[in-house]
């Protein structure tokens, strides 16, 4: 990294109230001091002292590295430490999170003073239709509704958006970031700011996935049909009654006829208005348009590269990419001269996947902070939940989650159940003799926070439920002390992506399923003080934690339950629950 001046503070010698940090953060772990000097300094420390090194360390150490990454478990205080870093850094800097619910934290509870930035959906329009003052809408409909405030400078997205250029320390999402940046490289930037010199990317093992959904494109056969209706129905049929491919030639053919076609009306319907920005404005037509152009040209510019598939959908076709990592630069990285990548799961080889070589990156892990005793993780022999079992076999799940409740229910401690889907999760909930205690998330935007708050509000045995919950939420205290994991969870087989990158990478499957226990695992151990039991009930795991150990932090594991037949692992000694 372009490191700051000599004479500036680090961790060792200021408080977060010296950095203008929220007060109720009274001062720094040793883990953050520790992940502030390396990710400012590197790792021959900020005096350049190089005689602790060893000597790989010693060889490197000149070298200067854009990216500095860091595996830094629960309790490390990466929220804090992310702003730490940014304020210390001297420059203007973005911290991007992976989930809503990250964002509305550090906003709304840990009050850091920033920025915060979303899409315009997330922003209630300050305009309204006088003739039905009862209607409202978000930003992302002002065009639609005809909004007299779009543009503007009373506009409550625009308005956001500008302070979010003024201000030296901005916090959004990794959809947002990459959205505007694509858009120009100078997003979120002005003369006032100066340029982003530090992007600090949280939860960075989900940056891969959040690069793909961002590149991910899907064009309606209605579009196809108009704007290259023979090409794309050659290229279908070229798939010999595949729902999915490798996208070729044929494809590329049409889309590249399709984006010829669809700019050409577009330009028409433009010259019909003053300007563009007119035409935007006062056409649905023109907007739809620059959409389906923007999806189209992503899919040309790249897929000849070999790395995209395309797949049928019900209304249309998706192309999606298989190594999104190779973009990265351009829609992720978007010329940021200084990179820190930081999360509780972050691994080697989540950092390759994201195309950074290791002679550009700096990479630390730090070992267990909260005390293992407080948050064991325990396989209870119970059955295997494969695709290929019986519905006997992974009934014995149920029963295993029944006897928690059963247990949990006279102490009043909530808990959580993770399911692979939300389709296994209604199945639980047919199955469980506790489903009134279940609280499931439903499958729908907005539909896992706000089951999350009617399970915070419960009094007495509450289960929270879903697969939306394994990585991004906190879970602290009293908001459960106990979880169920009952299956490995694997991504699904029937996803064309999936299989590509298995083709490809004999590896990926069982990374991606290790990050994704380790991450549920770690929803309810949130502080020093604080406990909680975790269950993994399938029978698959100690094999799979034998074979893919390489893939999970040093400081986690699972433990076999030896306890009495039918017993559950309870409350951990030394507890005074």
């Amino acid at each position: 990294m372009t490191m700051m001046s000599e004479q500036a503070v680090d961790l060792d010698t200021c408080s977060p109230q010296d950095l203008g940090l929220p007060a109720h953060f009274t001062a720094f772990r040793d883990i953050q001091r520790q992940a502030g000097a390396f990710a400012l300094w590197g790792p021959e420390g900020r005096d350049g002292d190089q005689a602790m090194l060893d000597a790989d360390d010693r060889e490197r150490a000149t070298e200067r590295r854009r990216f500095v990454c860091e595996s830094i478990p629960p309790g490390g205080g990466k929220s804090l430490l992310a702003h730490a870093i940014g304020k210390l850094y001297g420059q203007k800097y973005v911290c991007l999170t992976a989930t809503r619910a990250l964002e509305d934290q550090q906003v709304y509870k840990d009050k850091f003073q920033l920025t915060n930035i979303r899409g315009r959906a997330n922003y209630q329009c300050a305009d309204f239709d006088p003739l039905h003052p009862d209607k409202r809408w978000d930003c992302a409909k002002g065009e639609d509704e005809d909004c007299r405030m779009y543009g503007s400078p009373n506009c409550t997205y625009g308005g956001m958006a500008h302070l979010a250029k003024l201000d030296s320390a901005v916090l959004t999402n990794y959809m947002y970031w990459m959205n505007v940046r694509s858009r120009g490289i100078g997003a979120l930037e002005s003369k006032q700011s100066g340029a982003v010199g530090l992007l600090i990317c949280d939860e960075a093992h989900l940056a891969m996935g959040e690069l793909a959904r961002f590149l991910g494109v899907w064009v309606s056969w209605e579009d196809l049909h108009r704007y290259a209706n023979e090409k794309s129905r050659a290229a279908l049929r070229a798939g010999k009654g595949a729902d999915w491919g490798r996208v070729n030639a044929l494809w590329l053919d049409a889309l590249g006829d399709a984006w010829t076609a669809a700019s050409a009306a577009l330009d028409e319907l433009t010259d019909e208005h003053v300007s563009a920005a007119a035409a935007r404005r006062n056409s649905s037509t023109v907007r739809r348009l620059m959409k389906v152009i923007g999806s189209l040209e992503r899919v040309v510019s790249h897929g000849e590269d070999g790395n995209w598939i395309w797949r049928q959908t019900r209304n249309g076709v998706s192309f999606d990419c298989m190594w999104p990592g190779k973009y990265a630069e351009r829609y992720l990285w978007s010329g940021v001269p200084n990179i820190v990548l930081m999360s509780a799961t972050l691994r080697p080889k989540a950092v390759r996947m994201l195309g950074v070589g290791q002679g550009k990156q700096w990479f630390r892990e730090w070992p267990r902070v909260f005390p293992a005793a407080l948050g064991p993780v325990w396989w209870v022999p119970t059955g295997r939940m494969g695709w290929k079992e019986t519905e006997q076999e992974k009934l014995k799940s149920v029963a295993l989650f029944d006897r928690m409740c059963e247990y949990w229910l006279g102490l009043g401690h909530k808990g959580l159940l993770h399911t692979v889907s939300f389709e296994r999760m209604r199945w639980y909930q047919e199955h469980s003799k506790y489903a009134r205690y279940l609280e499931c998330a439903e499958d729908k935007p907005g539909g896992a926070m706000k089951a999350f708050d009617k399970h915070a509000a419960a009094t007495g045995l509450s289960v929270l439920a879903g697969p939306s919950y394994m990585a991004g939420w906190d879970f602290k205290y009293d908001l459960a002390r106990w979880q169920l994991i009952p299956k490995i969870p694997f991504a699904s087989k029937s996803d064309p992506v999936v299989l590509s990158r298995m083709e490809a990478d004999s590896d990926y499957y069982d990374y991606d399923a290790m990050q994704s226990l380790v991450q549920a695992a770690g929803r309810i151990n949130r502080d020093f003080d604080d406990w909680g039991v975790t269950v993994v009930s399938d029978d698959a795991v100690m094999p799979f934690m034998a074979r893919a150990r390489q893939h999970a932090p040093r400081w986690f594991s699972v433990k076999k339950w030896t306890g009495p037949s039918g017993s559950v692992p309870g409350i951990p000694k030394g507890v005074n629950a």
